[in-house]
């Protein structure tokens, strides 16, 4: 098994080699650096997919709490342009304090209070 396995595969490890060798050769040292950095983050990009894929709820808590850095300054800029505050603030309040709080308390109850055959 072994020798099957080594009369396969070396003549083409050896012909995979010179065949690099050949291509490094004619390569510049600019596009070296290059072809060493494309693998590099290729290779880097595959582990963060893996580890992404292991811990997706760990990141998807992680990235729900990072993007606050992001929303609150954009809502805050967003918020200074906005003409009339009497206008809209009594609405928003009211959404926030009351609806919301709502539609989270209906979901919590849906998904809680139903047994498995679907009965209360």
């Amino acid at each position: 098994c072994i020798y099957s396995w080594t009369s396969f595969t070396a003549p083409f490890l050896v012909d995979v080699c010179h065949l690099l060798s050949r291509v490094n050769a004619s390569l510049t040292w600019r596009l070296r650096i290059m072809t060493f950095a494309i693998i590099s983050a290729g290779t880097g990009l595959l582990f963060i997919g893996r580890r992404v894929i292991l811990y997706k709820e760990n990141v998807i808590r992680v990235a729900f709490q990072s993007s606050i850095l992001l929303v609150a300054p954009l809502l805050w800029l967003i918020l200074i342009f906005m003409p009339n505050p009497d206008m809209w603030l009594p609405t928003t309040l009211t959404i926030a304090t009351s609806v919301i709080p709502c539609i989270l308390s209906a979901r919590s109850f849906w998904r809680h209070d139903v047994d498995a055959c679907g009965r209360w």
